[in-house]
């Protein structure tokens, strides 16, 4: 999951204490969490009617609707696109599209008041020029488009409002259709390196005939746990009101059939479906216009576990992760007399705890040099919630070996110099001593 990227982000992000910035533009922040989608979210034709050929080109942007009460400073965004047409040692690989460039001179940090760094920028599988980490890069393949970014001040984009992130340029090379994904959408809240939930919805190309398309996402106006992700037991609103007719918008459908790969089926333009389990699901719309034309399209559609889970890294107050030495206990509440679940942190600072039920826990950190800390952590069904949590080093007690060691340095030199003088002392006290006289016993006279 691109960690080198996630470890640049986390560098600069730690560097400075974070303030609010104004919206940039104020929107109806509408669903309940934030989302990635493109605009626009069907490409077709170069004017009404007129599909586009190969050998054209067009733009699609990537852009946010933020909500109210989020922020970040740092994004770390990566589309995938189907049908990509690309070059191989053994030739050239026919497809549809081709991605070509990203531009992100227009997006919500480059026309922000704040500067900015580019940490990846990438387009099927590559680093391109001299933008950004190569390492960012190291995860991507032919078909996807990726770009991060970090503001470089401490500064943040705060919500509500809605922006660009970046703007892909395509050039068609054949004729069917591409679909667009946010394959990564990470966006990190200042000062902590939490991932804001963020939903990702898609976009289509078509240039021949009818194109079949259909989005899916949780029904907000009936999902009563609120989870970006889909999730067992919650409905799946499906729309394929995407679909279209490349040479003549103004076609009408007759017809749309479901199948959502659990054995059940449906029609209508827009349903609701719940699925049983979690899992993988193949899910296939087929429609018919009023001239009789049809076209399917199948997508993979996942299901995620009702539970959720928290990744959590460790860190002293300078940003370094610490190594193996602090302990963190998870508790249902504050009151809870004891945890339910703990873990030493890895030798990277991190841990992770899997598989939790969606509500508020209450967690601590302590290790041995630290001072124990707690915070409340939130859980999602179906999704990870990741925070960095920085400790307190416990205040040392003042050290005095060193003046101990001097003393006794000092207090031996004192008493070898007080022998020194004492023996002085001594020898110039004897009787028949002068300085500078020479002593001889006196003989006795020799009788005749």
């Amino acid at each position: 999951m691109l960690k080198a990227v996630v470890l640049l982000v986390l560098a600069l992000v730690v560097a400075s204490a974070f303030s609010e910035a104004p919206p940039l533009r104020a929107v109806n922040s509408g669903p309940n969490f934030s989302t990635v989608y493109f605009f626009p979210p069907k490409t077709c034709c170069k004017s009404e009617n007129v599909p586009y050929q190969p050998g054209n080109t067009f733009s699609v942007s990537v852009s946010l609707t933020l909500l109210a009460g989020e922020s970040f400073n740092a994004f770390d965004v990566r589309v995938n696109y189907t049908n990509p047409h690309y070059q191989t040692a053994s030739g050239t690989v026919q497809g549809v599209l081709q991605a070509t460039s990203l531009d992100y001179s227009q997006n919500v940090f480059a026309t922000s008041p704040y500067s900015f760094q580019v940490l990846a920028y990438c387009i099927d599988g590559g680093a391109v020029g001299n933008i950004g980490s190569a390492s960012g890069c190291a995860t991507d393949t032919v078909g996807q488009v990726h770009l991060a970014e970090v503001l470089t001040g401490p500064h943040n984009i705060t919500g509500p409002l809605t922006g660009e992130l970046f703007t892909v340029n395509f050039q068609v090379w054949g004729s069917g259709y591409s679909i667009f994904t946010p394959d990564r959408t990470q966006f990190v809240t200042p000062g902590s390196f939490t991932f804001i939930p963020i939903r990702g919805e898609s976009g289509v190309f078509g240039n021949q005939g009818v194109t079949s398309f259909f989005t899916y996402r949780p029904d907000y106006a009936i999902d009563t746990l609120f989870s970006p992700s889909l999730i067992p037991n919650q409905p799946v609103l499906f729309d394929a009101s995407g679909t279209f007719v490349a040479d003549n918008s103004s076609m009408t459908f007759k017809s749309y059939s479901w199948d959502f790969g659990d054995g059940k089926t449906g029609t209508g333009v827009s349903v609701d479906h719940t699925y049983a389990r979690s899992g993988n699901y193949t899910v296939s719309l087929n429609v018919t216009d009023v001239a009789d034309e049809r076209a399917n399209i199948s997508r993979i559609v996942s299901v995620l576990p009702a539970l959720g889970g928290l990744a959590l890294t460790v860190d002293d107050s300078s940003g370094t992760h610490q190594n193996a030495n602090v302990q963190v206990s998870v508790f249902n509440s504050s009151s809870s007399p004891s945890p339910f679940s703990k873990q030493t942190i890895s030798k990277m600072g991190d841990v992770t705890f899997s598989n939790l039920s969606p509500g508020d826990y209450h967690v601590t950190f302590s290790g041995p040099g630290f001072v124990t800390m707690s915070k409340t952590e939130k859980v999602i069904p179906g999704f990870t919630v990741t925070d960095t949590v920085y400790i307190q080093s416990t205040p040392r007690s003042p050290d005095y070996s060193g003046l101990v060691y001097l003393a006794s340095i000092l207090g031996g030199i004192g008493i070898l110099t007080a022998a020194i003088i004492y023996q002085k002392r001594k020898s110039s006290s004897q009787p028949g001593k002068r300085k500078g006289q020479i002593f001889r016993k006196k003989s006795k006279p020799s009788k005749p």
